[in-house]
């Protein structure tokens, strides 16, 4: 299941961005844009399915990371609100 989530995200984030930079650019008509975008997001799509074990592993490796990092970051909030109530008594 999360193997196809973060298939269809990589897909959906690649085809986003270079149907943005094209239109962006204007180089081409608006259906030529959305035939390259879709076209570079199968291929890039593609890519990801060779190396889908060494990027699984790295993409959870990196949520564990952003997790833990944002877990810090309350902790250290919840001690920095305590620690700002004891100094107002």
């Amino acid at each position: 299941m999360l193997e196809i989530f973060l298939q269809l995200s990589v897909f959906l984030l690649t085809f986003l961005i270079f149907y943005g930079l094209l239109r962006k650019t204007k180089f081409f008509s608006p259906l030529i844009n959305t035939i390259i975008a879709v076209i570079v997001a199968f291929y890039v799509l593609s890519v990801f399915s060779i190396f889908k074990n060494d990027l699984m592993i790295i993409t959870s490796s990196l949520l564990i990371l952003f997790v833990a990092f944002f877990g810090i970051l309350l902790i250290a909030k919840g001690f920095k609100k305590t620690n700002l109530k004891q100094k107002n008594k």
